[in-house]
This record gives C-alpha cells, structure tokens and sequence, in this order.
C-alpha cells in the first residue's frame, strides 16, 4: 500500500547468507548475544548437529520432499543457536524465509521446533509478468509463500490495462490482449509481416529473465500455451499468411493436417529455446484472449472429431522432452455433455493434471467448491485424474485488491475441501486483473494466505490474518486492524452478491442489462433472474442436462430471499465499512500516513458502491413491478451519488464509479 514490502523479508535472508536467493548452503552466522544460524542439507550437516535434531524431526524425515524442512532453536554450549534443516534447497530457503518471518513477528522461544511438511504437493503462482523488476520480486515472493511452482501466463495476455492506459492505479482493470506472440515464426516465416516486432522483443526479454531465476532458485517452470495460438491472432492476417488452416466458409478448420503440422513445430521451437521450462500448461481458447478458432458450444460439441489429435501431439512433444503438461478443461461453453466427453478423452493421459476454477463463471464468497460442475463429474475429475483447482488471488470478480480482499476463511474452506477429496494441486492466479499491482494491494494477503493454507490446511485463519497484518502493518498495529479484517468477507458479501448472485461487473458497478427485462443473450452470469419470486422459492429446478449459462445457479440450489433480507444485507454492508472508517480514525496517528490513506478510501469505495447497490437492488425491483414514480427517485438518487463521488475524490475514483453510477441512472432515463 503506502510503502514497499514482501511478505518473507529479503533483506534479512542476505543477513543470514543465503546470498540474494541463490543459496550458501551449509553456512552459519551469528555474533554476540544473536542466536547462531546453522542451515544445512540434512546429509550434510555434522554428525553432532544432526544428532541434536528433535526426536518429532526424526519420526517426520521418511514424509520430507523437496518442499520440507525443520526450524529448532536450541542451547550449544550456553550458546544459543537455531538450526535451518532440509532434504533439498528448495525446502532450505522455504525455511529460511519461515525464519525471517518469525523473527519479524515474535521473540523466538527457547524451545522452538518448526516441522514444515506441506499437505499440498503442487503448489503455484500463475501470472502475466509484466515487467523486468516484477521477476524477482515475484519469486522472491514464491519462496516466501513456499510455492514450488510458477506458470508461465501466456506473456501477450493482457499487454495492457485501463489503469495504464488512462495513468492511475485506481480504477479497475480491463485488460488489452497485445496480437503478437513470440512462438510460431521459426519454421512458419509468414507470419513475420504482421508482428509487433517491439511487442516480441518484450515478451522474449521477460521469458529470458523468468527462466533464469527460476532456474536459480529451483522452482519449477510451467509455460502456458492457448491451444490455438499464432504470432499474430488477427483471423485476417492468419488467413492471409496460410489459408489451408481454414475451411472454404472462412471458419478455422479443427482437423486441418496443416495445423497440426503447426502445433507440433510450435511446441518444439519452445522447447528448443527455453530448456529451463519443465511443463506445458495448455488451454483451449476460454480466457486466453483473441483467438482465431472461436470456441464455442457448437465447436465443443464435435470434441471427439478434433481433440485426440491435438492430444496425441502434445503428449508425444511433451514426452520426447521430458515435459509435464497440465490441461485446463475449463470453458464458458461447456455443458454437462461436452465436460464429460473431455474428461473421457483426457483419461488416455493419466500423467496429466487437470485443471478447475474453485468457482464459475466468477469467484465470489457464497459459491461451493466446484459448483458449476455436478457431483458425478467431480467424482470423475477427483478419482480418474490428476487435479488441480485455481484461485483467482487477484480478485477479479471482488474487487481486484482495491476492495479490503483479505480472504483467508475463503481461501481456507476450498483449501479444505482439496485436502478432503484428494486434489493434488492448487494453481493461485497472481499480477494480472488488479492492474498487475498483487503485491502492492488487499491481495497481498490473499498470496500470504493461500501459501499458509496451501503448507497446511489446518492452519487457523484468524492466526494467519492477524500474522499478515502484523507482516504488513507492524505487530503494534495488528491488534487494532484485526476487527476490521476479520469482517472484510463478510462486507464484500454483503455488498456485492444479491440473492446469492455477484453483479458487480468484473468489480465495478453493474450494468443496466443485468437487470433481467433489459437482458438479451444467452449468458446468465450477471442478470437478476427470478429476483422476485416469493421468498424461499427454489430457484433453477433440476434438468437432465443443464446447459452452462445455468448450471452454476443450480450447483448453488439458491432459493429466493424476500425484498427485506436483500436490503439488510447492503445495510449491513454500508455498516461494517462506516464501522470500519470509525476504527481507522482511531489510527490515524499510528498507521504510516500513506497506509491511513489508502485503507480510508478503500472503506470510503465500499460504503460508496454499498449504498449504489441497494439503490441498484430498489430500481430492479421498482422495474419488476412498474413504479415509474420511484424509479425516477432512485435513478435521482443514482446521479447525485455519482456527482458526489466526483466531487469529493474526483473524476476516475476507484472503479470509475462517478461514471458508471452516473450512466447506470441515464441508461433508463433514455427509456
């Protein structure tokens, strides 16, 4: 927020040796009344070190991995010291940070003995690195939070957002995909005419350096390929360079031979120049940015006329190289039907792990681990994979770190629910729809949270709260900021889900078509349906093969809530951020004054898009039942709250909602 900070410390890991990230392993330090460092590989160290080590370590060595290690502080001599122990580097440093951060937090006890064995085996950050100095940061960050994987987000992802483009770091984020990719012009040169040759050299500059401290430090590097995906994604160009990937309609062609001539060179040029890369990611078209072959239901339909295909050379590439590969099943098009084919298709590849959102389309608090996806296919995707699920750490859909987005009992009860049913990885999505500001906003909490959980699942959230506060805030203050926090989940909920359904548009206010009469289209991600059916009414009945836009509501067995209880909530919202600001100016002379500022106006955005909501919530029911008259009162009440807002913090206050709040009343007036 106001000053820079990684949650691990890394100034005093160099004090302790390790020697900016790449490891002195088997060193020691240590002067005076400070306790002696001793850190070593277990098969290293002295016969006498190692066998002062705790019984408890001892019992726990036949469980270590790569990701393990032990802290102990004991006596020597009347001296005291504290041992860092591991069976691998990776596990040293993860120690090694643990210990910074304990020392930054309490006195360390006499006593003390630390057994690290994560629950989870796979552990990652996913994100679109944007710039050089963000990579060691970025990794400095993944051993801080004990993360012994990094995918790669593909590098012309979101090459831009609105907060760049418009100079602040206050709105929310759109993303702009860049239509250059570096990967594909090696053996296929026609492409090169229709480059952003500036763009590619960006792109190389960054996988450059990842790869390279990722290599340093031993994590592994996963590269995540959209499947398909050529140096420049404009269908034209595409078309102009090899017209033999398309049909003579003009639509791309599943099963061209052409392609997967393509798709496997594509996959060997990547190989070939970054050996560091351990794994493949690979998509298909959702959530990738432009792409030429335009998924969709129909196309999801025929997955057995194309897929195997694709298959069978990503395996066979990613095999003759030694290469992991993860596949994200994930599509906004997916029905019960076309999910279940992918599956069955994918069960030829068991080595694969397979990837799920924790929640779709949007993650916000109220929805189920897996709720758009039946049990049955849970029970499929559980028992006949490998499977990992993803968190959306930048809070796409709840506020992208502007909100107080400190989530640790959200994260903790999906945390849970992989343990419990055997999931083999979880995949934290990081630096990409909060304007690539993850270390730097309310999300920041979210990584340091998702690590603890992630080392072990029975961690107690408010401990890991009240620690990140205390990391980021200074033990002093971690008390007092402790309330506030603590009730953040609760506010976000309130505010920003109606009837058990997030409306707010990718954060920011919702549109005026998500009210239902005005929507056409057939997604029902966002509009209000059946928002006024009597209260306890079951919404979305059961249906022998629920189509995608409607299966989340279903997974959610929501049942209408009366007109009274959708208004407490946003009460309750408005409340706890008036309560919120009350604490906080009690702190004021405590906080680092950039600190008190930023965390005021992030209470003052959500009292302000808590009163726009009950607004929004009072003009969809005076639509519903034709009060013309009060809907020309709220839609007043809408304009004023937008021109007060641009009054008091100016014109592209947090979300834009001066804008959005003013166009929201105006769409209706035009009517």
């Amino acid at each position: 927020m106001g000053h820079h900070m990684y949650i691990g410390n890394n100034s005093e890991i160099k004090e302790i040796g390790t020697n900016k990230i790449n490891a002195v392993f088997g060193g020691n330090s240590g002067a005076g009344d400070e306790p002696q460092i001793v850190w070593g590989l277990i098969h290293e160290m002295p016969a006498e070190t190692r066998q002062g080590l705790q019984v408890e370590f001892e019992a726990n060595l036949k469980k270590f991995d790569e990701s393990s290690f032990l802290i102990q502080s004991r006596n020597d001599h009347g001296k005291k010291q504290i041992i860092v122990a591991a069976t691998a580097n990776l596990g040293l440093m993860f120690g090694i940070y643990q210990l910074c951060e304990k020392k930054q937090i309490d006195q360390l006890p006499a006593d003390l003995v630390t057994v690290q064995i994560p629950v989870i085996k796979r552990r990652m950050f996913a994100a679109t690195i944007k710039y050089l100095e963000h990579i060691p940061r970025l990794f400095d960050q993944m051993l801080a939070s004990g993360m012994n994987e990094f995918v790669i987000m593909n590098l012309d992802n979101c090459a831009k957002s609105t907060r760049e483009l418009k100079g602040q770091g206050r709105m929310g984020s759109t993303l702009k995909h860049a239509d250059s990719f570096m990967f594909g012009m090696e053996r296929y040169p026609k492409f090169k005419e229709y480059v952003d040759w500036e763009e590619i050299d960006r792109q190389q500059q960054l996988l450059d350096g990842i790869c390279a401290y990722g290599a340093k430090i031993g994590v592994k590097l996963t590269f995540l390929l959209p499947v398909p995906k050529f140096p420049t994604n404009t269908v034209g160009n595409v078309q102009a360079c090899y017209p033999e990937l398309f049909q003579p309609d003009g639509k791309f062609n599943l099963t061209s031979e052409f392609f997967h001539h393509y798709l496997r060179d594509q996959m060997e040029e990547i190989v070939e120049r970054y050996p560091a890369l351990t794994g493949f990611e690979i998509w298909l078209a959702e959530g990738t940015g432009r792409s030429v072959c335009g998924y969709g239901l129909k196309e999801l339909e025929t997955l057995g006329d194309f897929l195997p295909q694709w298959l069978e050379i990503i395996d066979d590439v990613s095999r003759k190289h030694g290469m992991e590969v993860g596949f994200f099943t994930h599509h906004y098009e997916h029905s019960v039907e076309t999910r279940t084919k992918m599956y069955d298709l994918l069960a030829k590849y068991p080595d694969w792990i397979l990837m799920e959102d924790i929640t779709w389309p949007e993650e916000h608090l109220s929805l189920p681990t897996l709720g758009s996806i039946s049990e049955p296919l849970i029970d499929k995707l559980v028992h006949e994979h490998k499977s990992k699920l993803n968190f959306l750490l930048d809070t796409e859909y709840m506020g992208q770190g502007i909100l107080p987005t400190v989530l640790p009992y959200w994260i903790k009860k999906h945390m849970d629910y992989c343990v419990r049913r055997g999931i083999t990885g979880v995949h934290g999505r990081i630096l990409r729809w909060d304007g690539f500001n993850s270390f730097d906003n309310h999300n920041l909490g979210n990584i340091y949270a998702f690590g603890k959980l992630a080392w072990n699942n029975e961690s107690d959230p408010d401990e890991v709260l009240s620690d990140y506060l205390a990391l980021r805030y200074g033990r002093e203050l971690a008390g007092d900021l402790y309330p506030i926090f603590s009730q953040c989940e609760r506010l976000i909920e309130s505010m920003l889900l109606i009837n058990g359904i997030g409306v707010a548009d990718h954060s920011q206010f919702p549109q005026p078509t998500y009210i239902s009469s005005y929507h056409s289209g057939r997604m029902y991600m966002k509009p209000i349906e059946d928002l006024f059916k009597p209260a306890g009414t079951r919404l979305y009945s059961d249906k022998k093969n629920i189509i995608h836009n409607e299966q989340w509501r279903y997974q959610l067995k929501l049942h209408a809530q009366s007109m009274e209880e959708m208004v407490a909530a946003k009460e309750d919202a408005i409340r706890l951020s008036e309560e919120a600001l009350e604490r906080l100016a009690g702190l004021r002379d405590w906080l680092v004054s950039a600190d008190y500022e930023e965390l005021r106006l992030t209470f003052e955005t959500c009292k302000v898009v808590s009163d726009g909501m009950k607004l929004f919530l009072r003009l969809a029911y005076c639509d519903y039942y034709n009060l013309l008259e009060q809907r020309d009162e709220i839609l007043a009440q809408l304009t004023d709250l937008g021109n007060e807002v641009e009054r008091r913090y100016g014109y592209e206050f947090y979300f834009r909602l001066s804008t959005r709040l003013r166009s929201f009343a105006e769409y209706f007036r035009k009517l």
